[in-house]
């Protein structure tokens, strides 16, 4: 038996209330559990190069890795989408990892990447969105109305000046020491 194909949840409460004998549901008989999405859009223009793009992409690595339920379009762009990286699995993002470019650099316009994410929407390429992280420095326009999606932005301590981000969104702020926890 495959020790990864098991449910771990039932084997515990079968040796918790059999003593040694653990219930093992076998593959075929097992519901799949229905893939989740995720957008994460990365600013291009100066906020997430070098080193922190590299640590952002092992990241991701890592959560796809735990997660194999899981579908992430990243996107890269600046003032407009200059490019879209469907990322279904950990392989996904090591193929990225190792020949990433970067593209875009020209000002920063955060409503173009709702419009593209809106559509995707629309047009049922999503299943179970879940929301859109934007890593980003914050400079740059606002869509007005909340999308019918979560949206968090994610700035780097070391960039970060207080920006006004819509009251719809949430704020994360990252320092240096949180990313090191990370690794």
């Amino acid at each position: 038996v495959d020790p990864d194909s098991i449910d771990r949840i039932w084997y515990h409460i079968g040796l918790e209330y059999l003593g040694d004998v653990p219930f093992i549901e076998p593959d075929e008989l097992r519901e799949e559990s229905e893939r989740i999405s995720l957008a994460v859009a990365l600013d291009t223009f100066g906020s997430c190069c070098g080193d922190t793009m590299r640590d952002f992409l092992r990241e991701l690595m890592g959560i796809l890795r735990v997660s194999p339920h899981l579908s992430v379009t990243l996107i890269q762009c600046d003032a407009e989408v200059q490019k879209v990286h469907p990322l279904t699995n950990e392989d996904d993002v090591e193929q990225l990892f190792h020949s990433f470019e970067m593209y875009g650099g020209g000002g920063t316009d955060f409503r173009p990447v709702f419009t593209y994410v809106n559509r995707l929407l629309a047009e049922k390429k999503f299943t179970k969105l879940k929301g859109l992280l934007y890593f980003t420095d914050g400079y740059g326009r606002y869509p007005l109305k909340k999308p019918p999606y979560d949206t968090a932005f994610v700035f780097l301590k070391e960039d970060y000046l207080d920006v006004d981000v819509p009251p719809w969104a949430i704020k994360l702020v990252l320092g240096e020491e949180d990313l090191e926890e990370q690794q």
